[in-house]
């Protein structure tokens, strides 16, 4: 919801109300945001950026590499544990 400063100088406990049912509302001012109301219990999405994580992640070398216990208990159908 977007409202106007002054109608939220007018309006504020109605505005309480509002946010506190999780309705994010942006006070503006002439027109241009300035202000924006929202419950600070809820954390706000935010969309990932592509390559954000970029350098944060490995695989190891072996990554792809079966052991082979764990071949011989898949072939004899077994719990590799016991």
């Amino acid at each position: 919801m977007e409202i106007t400063l002054s109608e939220a100088k007018a309006k504020l406990s109605e505005l309480v109300k509002r946010v506190e049912k999780g309705e994010v509302i942006t006070v503006t001012r002439h027109g241009k945001p300035v202000l924006e109301l929202r419950d600070p219990n809820i954390i706000a999405k935010r969309k990932a950026l592509f390559g954000s994580m970029k350098g944060q992640g490995w695989v190891a070398d072996d990554f792809d590499e079966t052991p082979g216990e764990v071949i011989e208990a898949m072939e004899k159908s077994i719990d590799p544990d016991e």
